[in-house]
């Protein structure tokens, strides 16, 4: 009987020892690369492009997030995100015939921008000490913008607020955080993934820093 309840006070023990533990980082900041559908399609067709043509280069920068979390509760956060994507290329030496039959040559430069900005409450579950399980939503703002700037103005199409069935424009929505892990390697520096359903992306990989 004396070995079990000092079994029962040593499971408390840890347990609680474990929740103190948890309690001691209020905060954490993360960058992350992430992994777009979008991106990967448009990336796919531009690297089409320059492998049939010497005159087409890619100008794209990743999808990448900066994230702000802060413990409301043992269980509970509120955080920020902000995301960032850019699908680009330049056309150098581009020539065709106009509606007056006048050939036209001209260099050109296109690109697909996507940024969010989201309110980000997130559930904690697990509770240990190097481990940090969580699920929750993305409330964001998101701006999609598509321009071409070319050496021919006519073809400028600066101002577009819907293309290609892109959705371009301010938009407001949410999506779901289905799942989220960090592994802490020491005391504050650890890495992570997600699983996100809805924009701005399916996946990604982070470096965080809690305190």
């Amino acid at each position: 009987m004396q070995k079990l309840m000092a079994a029962i006070i040593l499971l408390v023990g840890t347990f609680h020892l474990a929740e103190a533990q948890s309690e001691d980082y209020k905060s954490n900041a993360a960058i992350s690369v992430n992994y777009s559908l979008t991106g990967t399609v448009l990336n796919a067709f531009i690297e089409a492009a320059e492998l049939s043509s010497t005159n087409v280069g890619r100008k794209s920068i990743p999808s990448l997030q900066l994230t702000y979390d802060f413990g409301v509760t043992n269980f509970l956060s509120i955080g920020i995100a902000a995301s960032y994507e850019k699908i680009g290329f330049d056309v150098s030496d581009y020539s065709y015939t106009n509606a007056d039959f006048e050939t036209i040559t001209e260099n050109y430069t296109s690109s697909f921008t996507r940024t969010s900005i989201a309110l980000r409450p997130l559930f904690h579950y697990g509770n240990m000490d190097k481990v940090d399980m969580y699920s929750g939503l993305r409330i964001q703002f998101f701006n999609n913008q598509y321009a071409t700037d070319s050496t021919d103005p006519s073809n400028d199409d600066q101002g577009i607020t819907d293309t290609y069935g892109f959705n371009l424009g301010n938009k407001i929505g949410v999506g779901i955080v289905a799942y989220g892990i960090r592994y802490f390697i020491t005391d504050n520096i650890g890495i992570g993934w997600e699983l996100n359903i809805g924009r701005p992306y399916l996946t990604n990989l982070s470096v965080n820093a809690r305190f």
